[in-house]
């Protein structure tokens, strides 16, 4: 659903006088009576309004997620997640969802744009046999394409060239400042990271890596940059799915994995997570982290620990919405050494020198709140998230993360 001008909806706290627009009364002030778009603090108040409306109804706030909401317990289970004016309402019974657009429009008025097709950019295909749902984004790919003359370009067949080697130490002469300044390196950017950290976790480490060029671009940098473009050009068609895993035991499960001094200028380590539901993806991030690591296990140890704070979110979530989340989760990382230190203070001559903050997760596992596991790093998926790949193992990495051009190519 659409709720129809939203931010009009907002009551205010405060006394707030506006200058009227130019061509009504000069030098003429008038006092809001309520909020309006274009106020600092239009959002919260809207915020506030649509929490005293839900809580009318009879919702509570998931407090890990001020943006949803949940009614009721098992079969009349509804929950409610609402992005500024966009509202999506999910239960297993169409009768619950029907009251509740009932109840919200005595109080609001509201756009039903029916089953979820296409929110927020993202179009929502369904195979209700399979129990499959595939979320893609190929339009916001081609009309990028469109946009920067890259509509007609050639695929290529991995985000990143693996045997491309980025610096970042050494600074563009003025003649690649000039050329750089005629290019539109940030913007077309900014558009693919958008992309990447909604539903096309393969490129994820590709937009890292250039995001960290962004202040002082090269032409290797925008060579790169194009790159990438050619290889969502040719992979525009890939969704990302949802499907019950035969395998599973478990409702969630994160996935951990290292690049040891991966990065060419500081040593610094890169850290991969992966969290998936079913056969795909559903939380993943790629990250330069702040420290220098001694060790693999170190690195590992360290790249568990951070996906650790995720995992208590993603669980206290879940719980929220109603699952029962009282079994520990099990993290699966490649690196046995990194499972000991975890379980047991293993190894502490050489690793006395770790941070107090990283032994967080030896104190969540001994809470039995995670299980630490080993998994070889052909079944990884979080390893296409810490280096450049060949394309065999890119398209093994797009499989394992749920990435693919139809249901059958992933399930069958």
């Amino acid at each position: 659903m659409d709720i129809t001008a939203a931010f009009l909806n907002g009551n205010l706290d405060e006394e707030i006088y506006m200058k009227l627009p130019e061509g009504m009364k000069p030098d003429s002030v008038v006092k809001l009576q309520a909020s309006i778009y274009g106020l600092k603090q239009g959002a919260r108040q809207w915020l506030i309004k649509l929490h005293s409306i839900l809580s009318l109804i009879g919702f509570e706030c998931v407090k890990v997620e001020q943006a949803c909401w949940t009614y009721g317990k098992d079969e009349t289970r509804v929950i409610v997640p609402m992005h500024i004016d966009d509202m999506t309402i999910t239960a297993k019974l169409l009768e619950l969802v029907q009251w509740v657009k009932r109840e919200l429009v005595k109080h609001v008025q509201i756009h039903d744009l029916g089953e979820t097709k296409f929110i927020l950019g993202v179009e929502v295909i369904r195979d209700r046999k399979r129990r499959t749902i595939g979320l893609t984004q190929r339009q916001y790919i081609e009309e990028t394409l469109k946009m920067f003359g890259l509509k007609s370009c050639s695929p290529v067949a991995t985000p990143l060239d693996p045997h491309y080697k980025f610096s970042m130490e050494s600074t563009a002469s003025p003649e690649e400042i000039a050329l750089m300044s005629k290019v539109p390196f940030a913007t077309l950017l900014g558009r693919w990271v958008n992309l990447c950290n909604w539903r096309r976790p393969d490129t994820q480490y590709a937009c890292l890596l250039l995001a960290h060029a962004q202040k002082d671009p090269k032409p290797e940098h925008w060579k790169a940059l194009k790159h990438l473009s050619r290889y969502l050009a040719g992979t525009c068609d890939m969704m990302l799915i949802y499907a019950p895993d035969p395998n599973a035991t478990e409702l969630f499960t994160p996935y951990l994995d290292s690049d040891y001094s991966g990065d060419s200028d500081s040593a610094r380590l890169t850290s991969g997570m992966v969290m998936k539901m079913g056969t795909g993806a559903i939380l993943w991030s790629s990250k330069l982290q702040p420290i220098v690591a001694l060790s693999s296990t170190e690195a590992e140890y360290v790249a568990v620990c951070q996906a650790g704070q995720e995992a208590v979110w993603v669980r206290q979530f879940l719980e929220a919405v109603g699952y029962d989340m009282s079994a520990p989760t099990t993290m699966f990382v490649n690196n046995t050494s990194a499972v000991c230190v975890a379980r047991n203070p293993e190894h502490q001559t050489r690793m006395k020198h770790i941070d107090v903050r990283w032994h967080w997760l030896r104190d969540c596992v001994e809470k039995k709140v995670f299980k630490i596991e080993h998994i070889g790093t052909d079944k990884m998926p979080a390893d296409i998230l810490t280096k450049a790949l060949s394309r065999v193992k890119v398209e093994t990495g797009r499989r394992m993360l749920g990435l693919a051009r139809t249901f059958a190519e992933l399930l069958d």
